[in-house]
């Protein structure tokens, strides 16, 4: 079958495999967007969602990216999905209402997070680094999880299976954080 195609349904095919054979790890990194391969933290919270061990799934997106893959980067030791919204709305109908709660849960935990340098004297806040005074989840992690929000906002009408978990968490996330 893959003989008889032109250049370009071969590559659309390729695509088209790579993510579905790992569209389950997929479909929850591109909700979070972004993770720092140090940050036991984010690993953590993204593989309870996942619900394989870390060092388990990353090796998916470690074969990703060594395989050239458009939705994976790795850089100063930080994993982002690229073109997130294209490939939330490609997994939008794979998406059911256990992911959805147990992201907004995730989501919540990593957003309520206060920043621990205010617990520092004013004039220490400019040294919390230094100081080993950090916050549990990055500012990256944080960014992308709101954004994953607006995203699936504007994608409502296409989380055939989850639109009501999709909507309650919107609002759960408004009021929570």
């Amino acid at each position: 079958m893959v003989k008889n195609m032109n250049a370009v349904e071969k590559n659309i095919y390729a695509s088209t495999q790579i993510d579905d054979e790992f569209k389950d790890i997929l479909k929850i990194c591109a909700l979070f967007g972004t993770w720092n391969e140090q940050n036991e933290n984010e690993k953590e919270i993204i593989s309870k969602i996942i619900g394989i061990e870390y060092q388990e799934w990353i090796k998916t997106v470690r074969r990703l990216l060594s395989q050239k893959s458009e939705y994976i980067s790795f850089k100063n030791n930080v994993w982002k999905i690229e073109q997130k919204e294209r490939l939330i709305e490609r997994y939008s109908e794979e998406y059911f209402p256990d992911d959805i709660n147990k992201f907004r849960e995730a989501a919540v935990k990593i957003l309520v997070e206060s920043d621990p340098k205010f617990e520092l004297e004013s004039s220490k806040r400019a040294m919390s680094n230094i100081l080993g005074v950090k916050t549990l989840y990055s500012r990256s992690i944080k960014k992308s999880v709101l954004e994953t929000f607006a995203i699936m906002k504007s994608l409502i009408i296409k989380f055939n299976n989850c639109s009501r978990e999709v909507s309650n968490s919107l609002w759960y996330i408004v009021r929570e954080t």
